[in-house]
């Protein structure tokens, strides 16, 4: 959700530079760490992109147990 919300305001910010200012998407540390937390890296106030396909995660989605839905 958090590299989401930071794709979706990166991607406003270039569309309208004047209108997006600081999002205030450093949450991550507030919550329980798994997995997923625990790929998250930032540089001062920067997410730095995570290994993988699109936002990456691609060894955390791995190792859930997956059920096909009908």
């Amino acid at each position: 959700g958090q590299y989401y919300a930071a794709f979706e305001a990166a991607s406003a910010a270039k569309r309208n530079p004047s209108v997006v200012d600081i999002c205030g998407l450093m949450t991550h540390n507030l919550f329980q760490t798994n997995s997923f937390f625990e790929m998250l890296r930032s540089e001062g106030a920067r997410l730095l992109p995570t290994m993988g396909t699109g936002l990456g995660f691609d060894s955390a989605l791995n190792s859930l147990d997956w059920k096909l839905l009908r």
